[in-house]
C-alpha cells in the first residue's frame, strides 16, 4: 500500500440496494454516519427514486430485534443511539397492497480505532462488493475477516497492496502488511456470483489491527445482505 490516502473515487456514489422485485422496484437507504458519537443525531434517508411511483409506509427497526419501532410515510427520519456497540439497522417498506420488504445496514456506534463500511451492488448478474476502511487511529498490520455465503463463487478484483488472500472455511482472509497512519482510507473489492440457493444470502465481516501489539477489532458496517 502506498503512503497516501487509497480511495475508490466512485466508492461514495455507490449505494447497495436490495432488490424489491414483490414491489417491482429496488430498496435502499442511506446514514448520515456509519460511526456516530454517543447521542449524535443520525438522519436515515430511504432512496425515494429507487422505489418508483406509489405510495409507501417506511418503518424502521434500531436495535436490531426485528421490531419496527417507528412507522411513517416521511422517508427521513433521525435516530439517536444511546448505548455503544454494534447495530444491525432495519428498514421495512410497505406499499400500498401490503406488500413488504426489508434492507438492513449495520451501525457502530461509538468511537472505534479502524472503521469499515460495505457496499453492496448487483451488476450483470453478478454482486460487487466494495470494503472502504477508513483509520481513525494509526495501527499496524490492518486485516479483515469476511463471511463468504455457501456456494457462492468469488472473484477478487482489487486488494489496495495487501497480501494474497485466502479462503479457509467459507471466511475471506485478508492482511495488509502495512503501518497506517490516522486519517488514512483505502478499499479492497470482490466479486461474487450467484448460486441456486435459497433465503437472503447475508454478510458478515471483522476489520482488525494492531496498536501497541493489541489486537483491536471492528465489526464491518453498511450493507449486511446481498440483493435476490
Amino acid at each position: 500500500m502506498k503512503r497516501a490516502t487509497l480511495v475508490f473515487g466512485f466508492v461514495a456514489a455507490l449505494v447497495a440496494v436490495v432488490g424489491l422485485l414483490t414491489l417491482g422496484a429496488e430498496i435502499s437507504f442511506s446514514p448520515s454516519a456509519y460511526n456516530p458519537a454517543l447521542e449524535e443525531a443520525v438522519t436515515f434517508e430511504v432512496c425515494e427514486s429507487c422505489l418508483g411511483d406509489g405510495t409507501f409506509v417506511y418503518e424502521w427497526d434500531f436495535d436490531g430485534d426485528g421490531v419496527y419501532e417507528i412507522s411513517s410515510e416521511d422517508p427521513i427520519v433521525t435516530h439517536t443511539f444511546t448505548a455503544p456497540g454494534f447495530v444491525d439497522v432495519g428498514l421495512q417498506i410497505v406499499d400500498e397492497s401490503g406488500r413488504t420488504i426489508v434492507c438492513r445496514k449495520g451501525i457502530l456506534v461509538g468511537e472505534s480505532p479502524l472503521i469499515a463500511v460495505r457496499d453492496v451492488v448487483e451488476e450483470d448478474g453478478a454482486t460487487f462488493v466494495v470494503i472502504t476502511f477508513s483509520a481513525n487511529w494509526a495501527l499496524t498490520a490492518p486485516g479483515l475477516e469476511e463471511s463468504v455465503p455457501a456456494g457462492w463463487q468469488l472473484e477478487i478484483l482489487d486488494t489496495a497492496g495487501s497480501l494474497e488472500p485466502h479462503m479457509e472455511n467459507g471466511t475471506l482472509g485478508v492482511l495488509w502488511a502495512d503501518q497506517i497512519l490516522e486519517g488514512w482510507t483505502w478499499a479492497f473489492s470482490y466479486r461474487l456470483y450467484p448460486t441456486y440457493a435459497t433465503g437472503v444470502p447475508a454478510l458478515s465481516g471483522i476489520a482488525s489491527g494492531y496498536i501497541a501489539g493489541k489486537r483491536v477489532k471492528a465489526p464491518v458496517c453498511g450493507d449486511l445482505s446481498i440483493p435476490r
